[in-house]
């Protein structure tokens, strides 16, 4: 199933750097760069490549040089093993997430024991599974628990840093009955042979000291102090490196240190140094929060993490001519912004193993919040901000900014941020522009470049005007009328367009129609979110108990009001029928494919693909069965071209084939693949280039009937099984290609080899 996945996950925005057994490692939350200097290569590690989550805290490699560690944030472990399938660990888990424990975050090896350590515990853990064998705390004189900041070893010793001391091992064993060896405020540590290298703080924040000292068993030296606080300690070669926000150090065994590099040389092209590491012949390979793995070889620098967003989660995204583009942005629930740099990654997905994307950035905006495709094929799209402006781009060129100074994006009070909550684009390439916390919030821009303000129709804090005005969503039904919903409203809210006028000459008494948003059955009441209109006319919204449809959505402009329906289906929650589909689900958006049927993404449940024409699930998209990094999806689009998904999470972003595209209006275009299917290959084979509702008869050379497909748009899947579910066996099979009265026919052939 990989196959049909891109993954856009960061390798760039590294926050540590890790090496073992010829490896060296720089992670991000949610992948890891692996590169082995003595041969060049360089492999990836992601969801879509081993990894089993996101939200990476560690990463460390075994003392055989075959497997690695891999820690995650909400307690998960991962043993990686070369050419073996990736083993997972759930113990602490669910401890975890109930906050009775903390993510283990460091690890070491003495002798043949594995030991890990969170913020104040201390684990002993098999090689073999990563199971937890036993477990404790480090207990003060007074007898409260300590709080770890790092461990390492000490000969034959475990050596702890705390915030009270250094700790070592006692008779009692490896993690219990620990004696104190030295007070202060320990930070880091890291093995030297017998011995052990150990940073000691001292200062409040800003005005910190940092001593480094050699500690032997009975015995701690002074090496050197610093006038800043440390990083990153490492040793690599026997070269003790060390990172502070300035300066990249090496400390001589006599202490004397010795300026590598400082930060500030490349800071706008490498972003912030995380760790460093020093090689014996000279080489700097550093961990960067925008190039990812870097080596450096004097002023020389080689970037050789993949290129990748500078981010790791992405908030809006929309298909591009070569790929994706989404953004860094975040919206809290609060309504305001979380105040993110604004950046935008475009990809190139040509080569998906080798993608050339790029970042877009603007040191002046924060939170690129909504991105929406403007019409034609210039590839020109507007980008909305957390801080009241809009930018317009044609591929990677910035072409301009509206704000305040030459748009009504102007705030209505002084101490309240504009913020863009949604666009939507009109067929003839009018925008309409919801700024939230603006004079007037909603706007419209005409294709002449003429802007129109108006007062909003829907309050987007109706039901609790205490708290910030929420996030509030636009569309257009066939240019007619603008549909509005709110996350601070219990409402939906339809403008006739062909009435604004009177809409403004009576101050928001004409030409507006109203209805609340509950459930007919038990009249429970939901805010609204995105809205949807097939070409039959069905409403289709988003809320935040589910999944609404209305029949009738012309009742609403006429003055009446829909009757909204839950949708009734099978839910992957439970084993009876006739319940609610994604029944009091949190949904977050949703996008139609080319068959009409519907991809919804929710807040914590992950991705459905739903038929709307028998309510059935025909797909669901969870963190266990799928690469998805998360199971939060943002925002969701889709490609008819080609029936790619685009999928946006909290954790990142990817893209899949999925089992719709657009019809063709002939079979001129008609293939199948892959053709021949090999003995190794255990996907789906895809017929692309149908006509809308094609027949497809799949039949021997001697002309018995196989099985009959029929396609969802211009695309259709074959599971290489007859009509019994009985796999086929090696052959030349005949695929008849026709429209449901057989009248227009195509025959192509596909091999298969077993």
């Amino acid at each position: 199933m990989n196959d049909s996945w891109i993954e856009y996950a960061s390798y760039t925005h590294s926050q540590g750097l890790t090496h073992g057994a010829g490896r060296i490692l720089a992670y991000t939350p949610c992948a890891i760069t692996d590169y082995q200097p003595q041969s060049g290569e360089l492999n990836r590690m992601s969801r879509l490549y081993g990894l089993s989550n996101s939200g990476i805290v560690a990463v460390f490699p075994l003392a055989d040089g075959k497997r690695t560690i891999v820690a995650y944030r909400d307690g998960t472990l991962d043993l990686l093993a070369d050419g073996q399938e990736t083993r997972t660990n759930r113990q602490l888990k669910q401890r975890i997430s109930s906050g009775e424990l903390t993510p283990i975050t460091h690890f070491c090896q003495v002798g043949e024991q594995l030991i890990g350590a969170s913020s104040r515990w201390l684990y002993s853990l098999s090689t073999k599974d990563l199971n937890l064998e036993d477990g404790s705390p480090i207990w003060s004189a007074g007898g409260g628990s300590l709080g770890i900041h790092d461990i390492a070893r000490m000969g034959e010793k475990l050596l702890v840093a705390t915030s009270s001391g250094l700790y070592t091992s006692g008779q009692a064993g490896l993690i219990k009955g620990l004696e104190p060896l030295q007070s202060g405020d320990y930070r880091l540590l890291v093995n030297l042979g017998q011995d052990a290298i150990a940073v000691r703080q001292e200062g409040a924040a800003g005005a910190e000291r940092s001593f480094i000292e050699l500690v032997r068993p009975g015995d701690i030296q002074a090496l050197t102090s610093l006038n800043e606080p440390v990083l990153s300690l490492q040793v690599y070669e026997g070269n003790i490196c060390i990172t502070t926000p300035n300066q990249i150090l090496q400390i001589a065994s006599d202490g004397a240190p010795t300026t590598l590099y400082s930060t500030s040389t490349k800071h706008s092209e490498t972003g912030d140094i995380t760790s460093a590491i020093a090689s014996s012949q000279g080489t700097l390979y550093l961990a960067t929060t925008q190039m990812g793995l870097v080596r450096a070889e004097g002023a020389n620098l080689r970037q050789l993490s993949p290129p990748s967003p500078t981010f790791d989660g992405a908030y809006s995204i929309i298909a591009s001519p070569m790929g994706a583009t989404f953004s860094r942005g975040w919206l809290a629930n609060t309504g305001k912004p979380t105040g993110e740099p604004f950046t935008i990654y475009r990809s190139d997905d040509t080569n998906p193993t080798d993608n050339k994307g790029v970042n877009l950035s603007d040191p002046k905006a924060h939170d690129a919040l909504i991105i929406r495709r403007l019409p034609g094929d210039a590839d020109e799209y507007l980008v909305g901000t957390g801080n009241g402006q809009l930018k317009h781009y044609r591929g990677d060129e910035y072409i301009a900014t509206f704000d305040a100074d030459n748009s009504p994006l102007v705030k209505r009070n002084a101490s309240t941020e504009v913020i863009v909550s949604d666009i939507a684009i009109g067929p003839e390439g009018d925008w309409w522009v919801y700024a939230l916390n603006a004079e007037h919030e909603l706007l419209h821009r005409q294709p002449n470049g003429q802007w129109e303000a108006y007062d909003s129709p829907i309050d987007p804090h109706e039901y609790d005007p205490s708290q910030p005005r929420k996030r509030t969503y636009l569309s257009l039904w066939e240019n007619e009328s603008l549909w509005l919903t709110s996350e601070g409203a219990y409402t939906i809210v339809a403008l006739r367009l062909d009435q604004l006028k009177d809409y403004v000459d009576s101050k928001g008494k004409k030409g507006v129609f109203r209805q609340p948003i509950f459930n007919e059955n038990d009249h429970k009441h939901t805010v609204g979110r995105k809205v949807l209109f097939t070409q039959n006319g069905y409403l289709w919204m988003i809320s935040g108990q589910g999944l609404v449809w209305a029949a009738n959505p012309n009742a609403l402009l006429d003055g009446g009001r829909m009757k909204l329906n839950i949708t009734i289906g099978t839910n992957p929650s439970f084993t009876w029928d006739e319940i609610q589909l994604l029944n009091e689900l949190d949904l977050t958006d949703m996008v139609f494919d080319s068959g009409e049927n519907l991809w919804v993404g929710s807040y914590a449940a992950g991705l459905f693909h739903i038929d709307l024409k028998t309510n059935d699930l025909l797909h669901y998209f969870t963190m266990r069965n799928s690469p998805l990094p998360s199971n939060h999806i943002t925002a969701l689009d889709y490609n008819p071209k080609d029936g790619r998904l685009y999928i946006a999470t909290a954790a990142g972003a990817l893209s899949v084939i999925t089992d719709s595209q657009r019809a063709s209006e002939d079979f001129d275009d008609l293939r199948v693949y892959p053709n021949p299917v090999r003995p190794d290959f255990d996907g789906l084979v895809t017929v692309d280039g149908l006509i809308e509702e094609a027949v497809v008869k799949i039949t021997t050379t001697s002309g018995d009937l196989v099985r009959e497909l029929h396609s969802n748009g211009g695309r259709l899947h074959w599971d290489l099984r007859n009509g019994h579910g009985q796999e086929v066996v090696s052959g030349v099979y005949l695929l008849f290609c026709s429209d449901t009265k057989g009248k227009e026919t195509r025959v192509i052939k596909l091999a298969i080899i077993r």
